[in-house]
């Protein structure tokens, strides 16, 4: 008798869970067009709840607030909390019978006890009943507390839904879904987001410096601000304006930007403005830095490189080129460098002689280059779609036909393991760390707009023409379709961890999913302008997104960081969470 109750307990459990996910998915159905649809749906809800059909009923409501005819003035946010209140009145009698039960069990045990034949199998039998019994109890308990946050949301009362939703994640623990951590997630988000800055021109892009304290900010006007403490602070010295044209380098805390008038500007952290380093007489076009933070190279539209000193020191000046120099990068071990330039050419340099290779059989443009990252090969993207490839030394190797068109960018993943090349086609292709190709990422019904992979190189994300995202997973060889997005999606951005993925759509939409393909966190950035992609800092603890058509930058705690916040200061929200047990009725919160 007791495990049909169960039974029929846990139906009732799952009806309530999938009727509650279709509330939300019918709150965005099209409204209906005839003029009576506002009473018509309304008497609906009205009749159904009445008929103790509240799921229906609430769905009737949603819709009357859809429809065209629906008066300013009306009842039906009360009528639906009036639903919910129902159903959470139903989930409060299932735990309620399921606390009844508890204590049923734990009296058969005491009887248990008496009776010494049977007594080992009796207690195992009645504690086995209660802890099911319990369980289902603490399962109808973290549901109904997850619903009780989004209805505080709803309500605008943010603190309670915040406190519900980690009460009911507490509760939950190890058997959280992904549904009351988005319940979670929601309530962090309306809760403890705040602003880094705000500036006085809409932002085009940031950068985190100083392990994310401070954020570096590139305005619609191309000058560069510091955004830290609240504060807006200007980047660099004087009255001259630092215009960035994408020229930016960091190495060691340090950050190193060029600009348009040939100036560069060095910045430490802590600091309140950068120093000016005059670099080149004309714009410069690349900056980068070695990888033993020693050095730093600067590329300019005066034909030339520079090579610098970590404080800022002119070392040498490579001439040649006969057009602008576009790129300049260092080899791995940092003893040679490698330009490419609009003349057509690549040259090879050593770093400590100043003397150049030039590299035999270039492509006639170069979009990209890349040492491998043992730096025994170089590579260059081709503009008929070739990679071309050189050993240290110089010596031509043979090119790979990689894409249909222009390759415009070579990437190195994070751990090292792989070189992707995007091309102009909206394919992408993995290859090896030596430049051997492993696989072609394509679809000609949903070319790539955007990709990105993981810090430890399991997962690759690519964002496609249909909004979707294609999440492969390199061990398993699958590929898992995330949707939701119904704009070009614009930013995608991994955790530090690899264990989440952020998604940002032009419609200003920002999407948290864990990398089971579960939507964890959905917001609205509330843009009139196309945004800038979202981030995470660089622990992976706070997302950073803009808002305020892009004139705010703000901050918040992923879930995982929120729960580590609020358990941390659990002692000093105990009197509150006290009083929420009371007004909510809440049980087997300890």
């Amino acid at each position: 008798m007791f495990n049909y109750k169960i039974m029929q307990y846990r139906q009732l459990l799952h009806r309530f869970y999938f009727g509650l996910c279709f509330i939300f998915c019918l709150a965005h159905l099209s409204f209906a067009q005839s003029r009576n649809c506002y009473s018509g749906q309304r008497n609906d809800g009205i009749k159904d709840h009445n008929e103790r059909r509240y799921n229906n009923a609430i769905n009737n409501f949603f819709a009357a607030l859809a429809c065209e005819d629906c008066p300013v003035e009306n009842d039906i946010i009360d009528l639906i909390k009036k639903s919910q209140k129902a159903i959470e009145n139903e989930l409060t009698e299932k735990r309620d019978d399921a606390i009844a039960a508890e204590k049923e069990a734990r009296k058969s045990l005491v009887l248990a006890e008496k009776a010494q034949k049977a007594e080992a199998i009796a207690r195992a039998e009645a504690e086995n009943n209660a802890q099911v019994a319990r369980e289902k109890g603490i399962q109808a308990e973290m549901l109904r507390l997850a619903l009780l946050a989004d209805n505080q949301r709803i309500s605008n009362n943010p603190t309670d839904a915040l406190l519900l939703a980690y009460l009911s994640m507490k509760l939950a623990g190890d058997r959280s879904t992904p549904g009351l951590i988005r319940s979670f997630a929601q309530a962090v988000w309306d809760t403890l987001k705040q602003p880094i800055a705000t500036t006085n021109l809409p932002l085009k892009a940031i950068f985190p410096v100083a392990d994310g304290q401070e954020w570096l900010g590139v305005l619609a006007d191309q000058s560069l601000v510091l955004l830290r403490d609240g504060k807006m602070l200007p980047f660099n010295t004087g009255s001259e304006q630092a215009s960035f044209d994408g020229a930016m380098a960091s190495s060691g805390g340090k950050l190193l930007a060029g600009t348009t008038s040939g100036k560069a500007w060095l910045w430490a952290p802590g600091a309140n403005a950068a120093l000016p380093v005059n670099a080149h007489p004309e714009a410069i076009l690349a900056t980068s830095a070695s990888l033993d933070g020693k050095y730093w190279l600067t590329a300019s539209r005066d034909n030339n490189a520079r090579l610098w000193s970590a404080e800022g020191s002119l070392l040498r000046t490579f001439e040649g080129h006969t057009g602008n120099v576009y790129g300049a990068i260092f080899s791995p071990d940092g003893q040679t460098m490698l330009t490419r330039s609009s003349d057509g050419s690549l040259r090879l340099w050593s770093v400590s002689t100043g003397s150049a290779t030039l590299l035999p059989n270039p492509p006639l443009y170069s979009y990209d280059v890349l040492f491998s990252v043992s730096g025994s090969k170089i590579l260059a993207a081709g503009h008929d779609g070739k990679l071309y490839r050189w050993d240290s030394r110089g010596n031509s190797l043979p090119a790979l036909t990689l894409h249909r068109g222009p390759i415009r960018q070579l990437t190195l993943s994070p751990n090292q393991q792989y070189i992707f090349t995007k091309g102009i086609d909206s394919t992408l292709t993995l290859l090896s760390p030596e430049g051997e190709l492993l696989a072609k990422f394509e679809d000609p019904t949903a070319p790539i707009h955007i990709s990105g992979i993981d810090p430890q190189g399991q997962h690759l994300a690519l964002g496609v023409k249909d909004h979707s995202i294609r999440l492969y997973n390199f061990e398993r060889r699958e590929t898992q379709v995330l949707r939701g997005h119904q704009a070009e999606i614009i930013g995608l951005a991994f955790s530090s961890d690899g264990k989440s993925l952020l998604s940002t759509a032009k419609d200003g939409m920002v999407r948290l999913w864990d990398l089971h393909g579960n939507l964890l966190l959905e917001v609205k950035l509330g843009n009139t302008t196309v945004p800038i992609a979202a981030t995470f800092s660089p622990d992976g603890k706070k997302i950073i997104a803009a808002s305020n058509d892009n004139q705010t930058l703000l901050e918040c705690p992923t879930p995982e960081a929120a729960m580590a916040i609020l358990t941390r200061q659990a002692a000093s929200l105990l009197p509150k969470i006290e009083q929420l047990k009371q007004n909510y009725n809440i049980q087997f919160v300890e």
